[in-house]
């Protein structure tokens, strides 16, 4: 919306007004909507997944999901016995503490 708004208030394409305003002024020369066939060349090559090779890739990921949750899982369950453990201490010595002449 923002672009067409652009192009009305201009009277310029919007890509003719983004090479002059934005693009040419920070010698962006390579930037725009289209790659022209001079520069083709340059341009990225595009790869196709391989959906054995995506599928093992989802498989591994799954894995290490659930070895992290166990290990997290793990941490955490010992932390909190080790806290449980540091509170029931604590206790018996004030008990003890208390209860001594």
């Amino acid at each position: 919306v923002l672009g067409r708004l652009l192009e009305v208030v201009t009277g310029l394409p919007l890509d003719d007004l983004l090479a002059q305003e934005v693009f040419g002024p920070l010698g962006m020369v390579d930037s725009g909507f289209h790659v022209s066939h001079d520069k083709l060349g340059r341009f990225a090559a595009l790869y196709e997944v391989d959906e054995e090779e995506s599928d093992a890739a989802a498989a591994a990921s799954e894995d290490r999901r659930r070895f992290e949750r166990h290990h997290t899982n793990a941490a955490t369950a010992a932390s909190a016995t080790s806290t449980a453990s540091a509170a029931t201490a604590s206790a018996a010595i004030a008990s003890a503490a208390a209860s001594a002449p």
